[in-house]
């Protein structure tokens, strides 16, 4: 997938000890009806759950970790910070 060639790309130029930090709209069982179809309607066409976002960089990355975000902007939504990296540590 087009998600997973850019986990490997990032990989590839990371520095020992660094990691990537990505930020994307997902769907979640706590959600409201609001926050659920402003996600539905993003321009991104794999919104996926949190999970599926960890599961994903888990095909490139060994240490990944993924926060669900709800009430953090003026609108309804729920994102994931997902926090990626070969190393061992935070993330």
């Amino acid at each position: 997938s087009d998600a997973e060639q850019l986990f490997t790309l990032a990989s590839s130029a990371l520095a020992a000890g660094g990691r990537v930090v990505t930020y994307d709209p997902c769907f979640a069982p706590t959600q409201g009806t609001l926050s659920r179809f402003l996600v539905s309607r993003d321009r991104g066409r794999h919104v996926r759950s949190s999970d599926g976002y960890e599961m994903l960089a888990r095909r490139v990355f060994p240490h990944v970790t993924a926060t669900v975000l709800e009430g953090h902007l003026r609108i309804p939504y729920t994102a994931t910070v997902l926090s990626a990296s070969r190393g061992r540590g935070p993330g």
